[in-house]
């Protein structure tokens, strides 16, 4: 990483400067509340509005969770779902941030998803039917609205009455939603591992490394999830 020069170090300082001044800068390493939503989360929305769910309605941006907001948040399904740029993955205060986050937004008892802007740039075909199907599930199964503990601003925004019995259980529901969904997109990414490489000599010790697991483990992961690629895999260690 480029060391900042003097010039920007100055700039940055002003600029903070300029922020206090103007009561805009209780929120920095907390929220995002004075930035336009990104190109990402405006791709979502879009996707969002294309398949029929209404912003204020269905979801909201930049829902207040105590001193942060959520990216978009679904209070029919007791969901948040986090659009991460790179910097979420890449620096220290962004991840810690993001671990403080989680949890004030888990003791409203509400399930929060974390997507790479990546994921939706690059794989959005499989990415948006995968996020769909969970929003379709999480529909059927959560037939009405439930809070815990929220403010009176978020009460007042989402009009809702708060049950807290049924919102735990729309909770441990949701759970399980969640890491079913997680667990679809684990193993896309691996699937797109496998059509990038191609079935060769040599795949299984790539794979390996790149997935840090043993050679034995990657292939029973493929047996066992892309039964179409192991008759491959077989038949080129064999040649």
């Amino acid at each position: 990483m480029k060391k900042l020069t003097e010039e920007h170090k100055k700039n940055l300082s002003n600029a903070l400067k300029k922020a206090h001044k103007e009561g805009r800068a209780w929120n920095i390493g907390k929220s995002r509340w004075n930035n336009k939503p990104s190109k990402a989360e405006e791709l979502f929305k879009n996707f969002l509005e294309r398949n029929g769910y209404k912003e204020k309605i269905d979801f909201y941006q930049e829902f207040p969770f105590s001193i942060y907001s959520a990216d978009f948040y679904f209070p029919k399904m007791s969901l948040v779902i986090e659009i991460d740029g790179r910097q979420h993955k890449r620096f220290k205060e962004y991840m810690e941030r993001d671990k403080r986050k989680d949890i004030k937004i888990k003791e409203f008892g509400v399930n929060i998803l974390r997507i790479s802007w990546r994921a939706l740039f690059y794989d959005s075909k499989n990415l948006y039917n995968m996020i769909e199907k969970l929003l379709k599930e999480s529909e059927k199964r959560i037939q009405k609205e439930s809070i815990k503990s929220f403010s009176l601003k978020q009460l007042e925004i989402l009009g809702l009455i708060q049950d807290e019995e049924k919102e735990k259980k729309m909770y441990q529901k949701g759970r399980k939603v969640i890491r079913k969904f997680k667990k679809m997109i684990f193993i896309n990414e691996r699937l797109n591992d496998l059509k990038k490489i191609g079935i060769k000599k040599g795949s299984i010790e790539y794979l390996s490394k790149k997935w840090n697991i043993s050679h034995t483990q990657v292939r029973r992961f493929i047996r066992i999830h892309f039964p179409e690629f192991d008759k491959s895999i077989r038949v080129a260690y064999n040649n």
